[in-house]
């Protein structure tokens, strides 16, 4: 080889060499590009799943895209609905007119782009929502960018709106009743009295008659009263002194507790009484006047389970408000009567009530600056939430704390029996929990692909799976940083060792609310369960 082929072969390998510097470059390059994008496209799905509405991307009228809030309104997995017909979804009886809006407006006439629409969930139940709609780009075709609002909240101001008027109405017409009661009733209780200071002691039947006719007056004077608190609903209790809510709660369960069993017995029924009274901090108010009130909701839930139950009652404490949640596994709410279980003098128990116990219940509630929640389904049972706010600690900087709280935790619970589910649900979103449930092994390990959990709650018989084999489901998954197992027994998986199921509690039935939510709440604090 030449000296010039040598020079010529050099000269080949520096450019060579420059070429490939450049496309090493450029690789690093294109990565950074890559990994830039990767990132944009990672938040631009993060914004996308938490978007605060519902969001569906539908292409030539099918699902390809929907974020997690729709996919939780509507209870169904991904793969149940990617891929599906958007009508698929819609209430059969607007279904027609959907489609018709939209035909015209694939026709280029003009339509509204936000209407009201209702959908089915997987479980069956119709989901009110306010829909906007606006036509995009979307890989090069056209497409639909549906947003979804689901309206009950919308709803429920309306409702509350018209309620407050015809409260109004009412209240003014109670108290004008009251005043013109109050002048006759007194004029009555004076002439019987005349009448029984100058009564000649042989002649019974008269005693008997003004007897009978004063047991009358005295009812009519306690109806009066009734009326008179509840057209005095603003009106500051008297004493506004603090109490534990939870003795008051124990002394209203010892004075309905007797007379509502042997009621349930004589008709060959069983009621159970299961409390979960968490000791909180002190509540302002009338702790007489509040105890009467959960006298009259015990037995409201009593009289709701004429075959017999069990009545759960709690007391929870969070963000400055005390709750009592009783719970019943009765005969439900009907929808038809939903907006008039409050309304002065309706009542379901016929010839037995008179109407009053509710509405005075929630006027005293009012006056104490709370508010009552009935809330249940037909043939489903019925929890009224009571919240009371608290009243000022005697040593506010005790009250801070560098502590963790359990507040913002993500939990699922994975539980078939829908008063446990509910009321640990409910226990767990008063202390500021997230609560996502399921029913079912399938159900539940559906929701755990989409996200993640701080905690799996699950009931160790569910669909029959061995309690240790679903903790290894759910740890597989790595998708939860706890796990607690609810045995169905002290004979069977209760006995389990914690490193034998895997799992970092475990839950014994019948459940001790109390105790079980300070283990959950170590467990999401500090990951351990200690007693």
């Amino acid at each position: 080889m030449t000296i010039r082929d040598t020079k010529e072969l050099e000269k080949r390998l520096e450019k060579l060499r420059a070429n490939n510097q450049m496309l090493k470059e450029k690789l690093a390059s294109l990565k950074k590009e890559k990994h830039a994008l990767e990132k944009s496209l990672r938040n631009r799905s993060r914004l996308f799943d938490g978007a605060p509405v519902g969001i569906v991307l539908v292409q030539k009228e099918r699902i390809i895209d929907i974020n997690e809030n729709a996919l939780d309104g509507l209870g169904y997995p991904p793969e149940e609905v990617l891929g599906k017909k958007f009508l698929d979804f819609v209430d059969p009886r607007v279904k027609s007119d959907v489609r018709t809006l939209h035909r015209k407006r694939l026709a280029g006439k003009q339509v509204p782009n936000a209407y009201e629409i209702d959908l089915v969930a997987k479980d069956g139940k119709t989901i009110g929502c306010d829909l906007r709609l606006k036509k995009i780009r979307f890989n090069g075709r056209g497409a639909f960018l549906v947003s979804l609002f689901r309206h009950e909240r919308r709803k429920q101001r309306e409702r509350d709106l018209v309620h407050a008027k015809k409260m109004e109405a009412l209240y003014t017409m109670i108290g004008g009743l009251n005043q013109k009661f109050s002048v006759g009733l007194g004029a009555l209780e004076k002439n019987i009295e005349n009448l029984l200071g100058g009564e000649d002691p042989e002649d019974s039947s008269l005693i008997g008659g003004l007897t009978g006719i004063t047991e009358a007056v005295n009812e009519i004077g306690r109806n009066t009263h009734i009326l008179e608190c509840l057209a005095a609903r603003d009106a500051q209790p008297v004493d506004r002194g603090s109490f534990d809510l939870r003795k008051a709660v124990r002394d209203a369960l010892a004075m309905a507790e007797e007379g509502i069993c042997e009621e349930a017995s004589r008709h060959g029924a069983d009621i159970n009484f299961k409390t979960y009274l968490r000791s909180m901090s002190p509540v302002q108010g009338d702790a007489h006047e509040i105890r009467d009130v959960v006298i009259h909701l015990i037995r409201n839930a009593a009289e709701a389970m004429p075959k017999g139950g069990d009545i759960y009652l709690s007391t929870e404490e969070n963000a400055g408000l005390a709750y009592i949640i009783i719970q019943d596994n009765g005969g439900g709410l009907n929808a038809s009567i939903e907006d008039r279980i409050f309304d002065p003098f309706f009542s379901t128990k016929k010839n037995k009530g008179a109407g009053l116990g509710l509405p005075l219940s929630r006027a005293i509630v009012q006056r104490h600056g709370g508010e009552i929640e009935i809330a249940g389904n037909e043939n489903e049972g019925t929890v009224v939430t009571v919240r009371l706010p608290m009243g000022k600690p005697d040593n506010p900087s005790a009250v801070k704390s560098g502590r963790r709280t359990i507040k913002g935790s993500l939990v699922l619970i994975l539980e078939a029996e829908d008063m446990i589910r509910e009321l640990l649900s409910q226990l767990l979103e008063n202390k500021g929990c997230k609560v996502v449930t399921a029913s079912s092994t399938g159900e539940g390990l559906n929701r755990l692909k989409r996200r993640k959990f701080d905690l799996v709650i699950a009931n160790g018989a569910i669909d029959g799976v061995d309690g240790g084999v679903l903790v290894k489901k759910i740890r597989k998954m790595k998708r939860v940083q706890n796990v607690a197992l609810i045995a169905p027994g002290r004979s069977k998986a209760s006995s389990t060792s914690l490193s034998d199921s895997g799992a970092d509690l475990i839950i014994e039935k019948p459940i001790d609310m109390t105790r079980v939510m300070k283990q959950i709440s170590r467990v999401l604090v500090s990951g351990v369960a200690r007693d």
